[in-house]
Formats: structure tokens, C-alpha cells, sequence
């Protein structure tokens, strides 16, 4: 598993992720982890979200490489996140 920062650029509204770091087995699941925490992307349904909190693509999101992940880490998720509260 790697850490990795993901970031956009495209909604900067207010009630709005900015970033967030996560862990992931590559970079493509790292676009697809929602910083919300519970929602992943699903090529069928998008975010599955009601509310423009994020970006509306995984091709939207920023990904920056930060390391590898401590042995044990074994599941893929939100460490921390950004939030631009309204």
C-alpha cells in the first residue's frame, strides 16, 4: 500500500473537499477514494453522492506520491482531509 495526496482544482465553492491524504494500492484507486471516507468512485453510479462536495470524475483529482505505506497497513482509505467549510 502507498500514501498519497489527492487534490483538485476544479470545485472551489464553499462545503468543498480540497485534499486529502489516503492510502491506496496505486495511484488510479487513489482518484477513485472520496475524502468523505466512505465513498469510492463506481465506474456504474460516479461517487454515489447527492451533494457536489468533491470533484465529478476521477480525472478531475491531483495525485502526489508520498511514500509507502508501514507494513500492516492493509486497507485502502482517508487518513486525513481538507474541507472548505461555508
Amino acid at each position: 500500500m502507498k500514501i498519497y495526496k489527492i487534490s483538485q482544482n476544479k470545485n472551489d465553492e464553499y462545503d468543498t473537499y480540497i485534499s486529502a491524504v489516503v492510502v491506496a494500492k496505486n495511484e488510479d484507486e487513489a482518484t477513485r477514494i472520496h475524502p468523505d471516507g466512505s465513498t469510492k468512485w463506481k465506474d456504474s453510479i460516479g461517487w454515489g453522492l447527492e451533494s457536489e462536495t468533491w470533484v465529478s470524475s476521477p480525472d478531475d483529482v491531483i495525485v502526489e506520491f508520498i511514500g509507502n505505506a508501514p507494513k500492516g497497513i492493509k486497507e485502502m482509505g482517508v487518513i486525513v482531509a481538507s474541507f472548505k467549510q461555508g
